[in-house]
């Protein structure tokens, strides 16, 4: 499995194709769904995570701005005046 990730990640031209794997790709469809925002139990099902601690180690953060809760209270207040 590791080496097809390896290779996909290859001819798909990703920078540093060596460091991609199985474990890539489970972060990353957690990560996706959750930015979808699916519930972490919804997650935890299709990753089969049987803890929520280990499971939130998955969810990366792409753009730390998507879902932050400052920007949400600055947006909210300036449509409150």
């Amino acid at each position: 499995m590791e080496q097809l990730v390896k290779e996909c990640a290859s001819r798909a031209g990703l920078p540093e194709p060596a460091r991609f794997s199985g474990h890539s790709l489970r972060a990353g469809l957690a990560t996706a769904a959750a930015e979808q925002e699916a519930q972490l139990h919804d997650i935890m099902r299709q990753t089969r995570h049987k803890s929520t601690e280990v499971a939130r180690r998955y969810l990366r953060t792409r753009d730390r701005w998507c879902n932050n809760v400052t920007e949400k209270l600055f947006r909210r207040r300036q449509s409150d005046t």
